[in-house]
């Protein structure tokens, strides 16, 4: 998980404009390459042997009661960015919902 932190640090330094910590950026991308690989393929074993099928719904609010779903998301971080809802009752009726462009913004900020 270092080359993660890594991969972070060399796009932050990409971005800002401060790239002397990667001198050699093609011996950092193989490095990299090599421990995602060999992670992926240590844990696929391990994950297909702990997978299983779940099914996932949505549960509806006590009776009298109004639900709140909302998501956003950006393209880039940061990037331009959208955000949804959808309110609906105890019988899982719609009751309305919004749709918002905000803008640039980072990712954490449009969750939000």
């Amino acid at each position: 998980m270092v080359a993660v932190w890594w991969a972070w640090k060399w796009r932050c330094g990409n971005i800002f404009g401060e790239t002397k910590l990667w001198r050699d950026r093609v011996k950092f991308v193989q490095d990299y390459t090599k421990e995602v690989w060999s992670g992926a393929s240590a844990s696929s074993s391990v994950e297909l042997a702990s997978r299983q099928e779940r099914l996932v719904s949505w549960t509806p609010p006590l009776v009298s009661w109004v639900k709140l779903n909302t998501d956003g998301a950006s393209h880039g971080n940061p990037g331009l960015a959208t955000a949804g809802g959808a309110l609906r009752n105890g019988d899982g009726q719609w009751c309305g919902g919004f749709s918002l462009n905000i803008g640039r913004c980072t990712a954490p900020l449009v969750k939000l």
